[in-house]
């Protein structure tokens, strides 16, 4: 009889530990944004389900056209790479003037006053170069969805193919030059301890050549490998950053080829908290065409 209570005693045990595994969140993917410093900057899944009825909130889907019209979040506005772009400029991928960005939001039905949540593909990518494009022209209310539209669809939430209407809007830009950096700045602050300069590119990339003096944390370092791509946790991020030398008390300006790259870093600092980032919109793209500006090859690299 002992035996049998025993027994009986054991396979609860093993059954509740079995529920209470199957109850944690799933490794990687940051299921909180709690831990981060602004961690409002970050919207999940689950928050965003929750508020899809809000009439203060524009959502924008940063992919292509054509995987817009294939499926998207209730709600939300198609915007496009070119629509946010300096196109009169060919030979640099920089950012679109105040007029034209004043228009875009406008028509997509985002005044001033409006939270504004980003997403694209799942590599928080786009969505980042839109979230420092709103931060630039000085909108503070911008969130980015966390896994994007890859991480929405494969949780089986809903989706639409109706395209909104929404009424336009007045949007008033307003530059913030601190969230900027010229090619003329960088060569400014060139060597000097209190600057972080950050190469997000690959290994390979910063290794052929790079900005003298710059670090390099490759980009994809800022996000989990699960399947629907995330951002790893606070704890993992700040590891990452102040074991390269990216450290708080240096103002850190971010690079890439063409300003995309960069833009994942740069939220993704701005998420841990890092008050003086910059993001160096030319990038090598700029830097490697001027035969003038100093470059370094076959230093160290994260």
């Amino acid at each position: 009889m002992i035996n049998v209570v025993l027994g009986l005693t054991g396979l609860l045990l093993v059954l509740t530990l079995s529920s209470c595994s199957a109850a944690l969140p799933e490794s990687g993917p940051a299921l909180s944004t709690t831990a981060y410093s602004n961690g409002q900057l970050l919207a999940t899944p689950e928050w965003l389900a929750a508020h899809l009825k809000d009439a203060d909130l524009r959502f924008l889907d940063i992919r292509s056209s054509d995987e817009y019209k294939e499926g998207h979040i209730p709600g939300a506005v198609n915007i496009t790479l070119p629509q946010i772009t300096d196109e009169s400029n060919s030979a640099v991928d920089n950012v679109a003037p105040p007029g034209k960005i004043e228009n875009v939001m406008g028509d997509a039905g985002v005044d001033n006053n409006t939270t504004v949540v980003v997403y694209d593909d799942g590599r928080n990518l786009m969505a980042a170069r839109m979230f420092w494009v709103l931060e630039y022209y000085g909108h503070p209310r911008v969130k980015l969805l966390n896994g994007g539209f890859d991480r929405w669809r494969k949780e089986g939430r809903e989706m639409t193919r109706v395209v909104p209407q929404p009424a336009k809007a007045r949007f008033t830009a307003r530059p913030d030059a601190s969230r900027l950096a010229t090619k003329a700045q960088v060569e400014a602050v060139l060597g000097k301890s209190d600057i972080a300069l950050v190469d997000t590119r690959s290994a390979q990339e910063y290794k052929a050549d790079h900005i003298f003096g710059a670090l390099n944390v490759d980009w994809v370092n800022n996000l989990t490998s699960a399947s629907a791509s995330a951002f790893k946790s606070a704890r993992e991020l700040e590891k990452l950053y102040e074991g390269a030398g990216v450290t708080r008390d240096k103002e850190v300006i971010t690079y890439c080829q063409t300003g995309m790259r960069a833009a994942n870093t740069y939220f993704t600092l701005r998420l841990l908290g890092y008050d003086r980032v910059r993001l160096y919109d030319g990038s090598w793209q700029e830097w490697a065409s001027a035969s003038s500006t100093p470059t370094d090859m076959g230093d160290s690299c994260t």
